[in-house]
């Protein structure tokens, strides 16, 4: 799979030009701090929190110890973990938090300009069970896929505007996602690494993402539907591998505003008129509820030339009813899905966005953006396979270096550079509406938090001997009867030990969804402790750990016969 002369005949020169362009989209990576963006900070906030998560004895982590000003904040429960996964070693080597964001958006990038010139290849392969016979693709066509790759309006918005790591390492791994079913299904560690990180590295695209990758694979000139059981056995041992993560995600996920917060109501309120798919202004803006927004959605204008472009090559095939050569004609498929993913950003689709509202989790419908930029890479081969008209070819060139100086001139709004110490300390929940917090959690007054347990309701004292996010540990000296409240968030894993003994917690109007229980007068030895100990959570634990180790074995096993 990594070897890129066997596997595609993958010229090096093209990997260059692949770690080109992703310096250039990057280049604002290359100065002190990070671009200011919608959701940047929140990231660095999350790595910070991720591995003090680690260090307090969470894993996975599922509770932020430091956020909403230490009264914690469950977001890993709910939220995509692979970047704060990834993060970890680089954590654990004190490197910074924004280097640790660019270095996984580089890594990613690089990683998907590879796979789109990998996946463009596979799409002009004719496969059959024994041999591969290569179509006649130039290196110039791939260069021009890589240029509409990595010049999408969506990947500058994620890189200098919105600062999403979980999308911008999506974007890395789609074309390697759509290569996958393009091609011969196989099981392998690669694709279940693969797959597995795909449900992983975020929530929207990855459930989005699944019915787009049918529709590529039923693209394959030689699909068999035989081969959907190995993609069903692909689809379930990445499934198995993940649900540490989904299964709580989902089953809990009742506990929790998340799934009637007002982004999600809100989100047939983002669709776009047809003038915003091909023309804005790239700029730091955002996206507004109603028609007018300060941030661009176009599609580019190399890409909507390729989208044009190919739509009038159809219409040409069409009208001249063009004979078809040997094998499945892609372009009417790859127009198919481009075409039905911008319409669905549309306003005209808004009833459809309100009755079927399973559709509204994908909060701001201009997402599906995300998805073409890698189908238009592979018109773009296309049409320069297609393109007898040398002057076509040397404006597509044009075109393609006139990206690439945009790309070189835009500027981040600013940049915001701390130490890790101050992300560490970050007091805010890094959601956008704290669409995380447990729905009984009302209390406002965090700024009140210190790390000991407040005595209401009666006389005591109280003696700490460990504080941290995930755990306490305390004694009580009780001379009346008291409600004793520790000043974190209420939320499912939570244990406290009385003397021992497990307690039952305690709300009210006052206590507003703290952690709280009540005691009669006398002395106690306290410990409180977040744990994985709700039924979804030990089930995904347990079936996620069964999965790898299945999985080790399984290969080992299998390597094992092969050297014997």
């Amino acid at each position: 799979m990594f070897n890129i002369n066997r596997h595609t005949k993958l010229s090096k020169l093209l990997l260059v030009w692949s770690l080109i362009l992703t310096l250039i989209v990057c280049h604002s990576y290359f100065q002190v701090g990070l671009p200011q963006t919608h959701d940047g900070s929140n990231h660095l906030a999350r790595f910070a929190n991720y591995k003090i998560a680690v260090k307090e004895g969470q894993f996975p982590p599922r509770l932020a110890p430091n956020l909403m000003n230490h009264y914690t904040y469950p977001v890993f429960n709910y939220n995509y973990p692979l970047a704060n996964l990834l993060s970890l070693p680089f954590s654990a080597l004190k490197i910074s938090y924004e280097t640790i964001f660019k270095l996984l958006s580089l890594l990613f990038l690089f990683f998907g300009g590879w796979g789109t010139a990998v996946m463009v290849e596979s799409f002009f392969y004719a496969q059959d069970e024994k041999k591969q016979h290569k179509s006649s693709i130039s290196s110039w066509s791939i260069g021009l896929a890589l240029v509409v790759y990595y010049s999408s309006v969506y990947l500058i918005n994620l890189i200098f505007f919105r600062g999403s790591i979980g999308e911008i390492m999506a974007y890395g791994l789609w074309p390697w996602m759509i290569n996958s079913v393009i091609t011969k299904p196989k099981i392998n560690v690669f694709n279940i690494l693969l797959w597995t990180g795909w449900w992983l590295v975020h929530n929207v695209m990855a459930v989005f993402g699944w019915p787009i990758l049918f529709l590529a694979a039923l693209m394959n000139q030689n699909f068999k539907f035989n081969n959907l059981k190995k993609y069903l056995l692909l689809g379930l041992i990445s499934l198995f591998a993940s649900l540490w993560f989904w299964l709580p995600a989902l089953a809990e996920l009742n506990l929790i505003s998340a799934g009637h917060s007002q982004i999600v109501s809100n989100s047939s309120s983002h669709l776009l008129r047809l003038g915003q798919l091909f023309f804005g202004q790239t700029q730091f803006g955002f996206s507004r509820t109603g028609s007018i927004d300060d941030i661009s959605f176009a599609l580019g204008i190399l890409q909507t030339c390729i989208l044009v472009l190919g739509l009038s090559l159809l219409i040409f095939k069409i009208i001249f009813r063009q004979k078809k050569k040997k094998g499945r004609d892609i372009l009417l498929p790859l127009l198919a899905v481009a075409v039905v993913l911008l319409i669905f950003q549309l306003t005209v689709t808004k009833d459809i966005w309100i009755y079927f509202k399973p559709l509204q989790i994908i909060q701001f419908p201009w997402r599906l953006g995300f998805f073409i930029p890698v189908f238009l890479s592979v018109l773009a081969v296309y049409i320069w396979q297609n393109l007898n008209s040398k002057l076509l070819k040397l404006l597509f060139i044009l075109l393609s270096f006139g990206q690439i100086f945009q790309l070189i001139h835009i500027k981040p709004e600013a940049l915001v550079h701390q130490s890790n110490a101050d992300w560490d300390a970050f007091p805010e929940s890094t959601t956008t509406n704290n669409e995380d917090k447990p729905e009984t959690f009302k209390y406002l007054l965090i700024g009140d938090w210190q790390p000991a347990p407040f005595i209401t309701n009666g006389d005591g004292i109280s003696t700490v001997g460990f504080w941290s996010g995930s755990r306490h540990t305390y004694n009580l000296q009780l001379a009346t009867e008291a409600v004793i409240i520790e000043p974190v968030m209420m939320f499912a894993g939570w244990q406290t030990t009385v003397n021992n003994k497990l307690v039952e917690y305690y709300d009210n109007d006052n206590i507003q969804g703290r952690l709280a229980y009540r005691l009669p007068a006398g002395e106690y030895k306290i410990e409180s402790k977040f744990t994985q100990h709700t039924w979804s959570r030990m089930l995904g634990n347990m079936i996620s750990l069964t999965t790898g180790i299945c999985i080790t074995i399984f290969f080992f096993l299998k390597k094992w016969r092969y050297d014997k």
